[in-house]
């Protein structure tokens, strides 16, 4: 987990408060709900600001700009889909204060920030696919099948390490157990 310690004080100062107030045992309760709304209200602002005022200003100055391949990623979405990284990243900054939660907190925000990763590497694979077919030698030398088998390797591999992480696993367990069900299978 990030800087629990902060965390963690604001909430036993948060669940003090509640408790007395009378809340007693609904305290723990109240005050995860309370943060969640209120991390949620932050994730809300800063994928806002993401996307309204970030991207928007890297899409302006790919425009403006007088090569073709910031135009190629602005077209495939590459800046649109990386902003989805901005409130994944307050969720895992923030996973301290959801208690007993805060581990699948965590493991969802970097399940969230992995599936991110793949979607933006994805999109730039395809700007560079779209890149290379403005020159010549693509027509005697297509890339696409090669690309798209990377893709499919980045995806498998990518996706395995997203489940691992969200539910708390070594990618090489979930390796394993595939395997195992493969043999079996066959």
């Amino acid at each position: 987990m990030p800087d629990a310690s902060a965390l963690d004080g604001l909430r036993d100062v948060v669940v003090g408060w509640l408790e007395s107030r009378g809340l007693g045992g609904f305290a723990d309760v109240i005050a995860t709900v309370a943060f969640a709304c209120c991390v949620g209200v932050v994730c809300f602002l800063v994928n806002l600001v993401a996307k309204r005022v970030l991207v928007v200003s890297l899409h302006r100055i790919a425009a403006r700009t007088q090569t073709d391949w910031d135009d190629f990623f602005v077209r495939r979405r590459v800046f649109t889909r990386l902003s989805h990284l901005a409130p994944a990243a307050v969720i895992y900054a923030a996973s301290g204060l959801f208690g007993t939660w805060g581990a699948v907190a965590e493991n969802v925000a970097v399940a969230y920030m992995g599936l991110g990763v793949l979607l933006v590497v994805g999109s730039a694979l395809d700007a560079v696919v779209d890149i290379y077919r403005t020159y010549e030698v693509s027509r005697d030398r297509p890339i696409q099948g090669y690309v798209q088998a990377l893709k499919i390797f980045i995806f498998v591999v990518g996706g395995i390490a997203v489940l691992a992480a969200l539910i708390d696993q070594s990618p090489w367990k979930l390796l394993s157990g595939i395997g195992a069900m493969t043999a079996i299978i066959l």
